[in-house]
């Protein structure tokens, strides 16, 4: 007997998740797009990741009001804190959907 394993997120799913938060993410001054495997594969066994970076269109950047909404809704975590998850672009946080799916979501820092 042969047992498919379905990806854990898809594009479709992706864009879905990208299309519910970009509303929520507008209010607090951040535009979300999609980037990693998902985009470049069309799938992920592992995670999403959700690049939130500034609007720029005079919005006040509320990022730790929008960070709270996160922690709310999918219980994110800092993981710039650990060495494996630090990038120079961006601070890391990780949360889980209703599905128990991992999400990363990068807040671009801005120079």
């Amino acid at each position: 007997m042969i047992i498919e394993v379905m990806p854990t997120w898809t594009l479709v799913k992706a864009l879905e998740l990208i299309r519910e938060l970009n509303l929520l993410a507008n209010e607090y001054g951040y535009h979300l797009g999609l980037m990693g495997s998902v985009l470049i594969k069309n799938s992920s066994y592992n995670d999403v990741d959700v690049c939130c970076f500034p609007l720029h269109t005079g919005i006040e950047i509320k990022e730790l009001e929008f960070i709270e909404k996160l922690k709310e809704k999918y219980t994110v975590t800092f993981l710039s804190d650990n060495k494996d998850y630090q990038v120079g672009y961006a601070d890391i946080w990780r949360g889980l959907d209703s599905q128990n799916r991992l999400i990363d979501f990068f807040f671009i820092k801005e120079e």
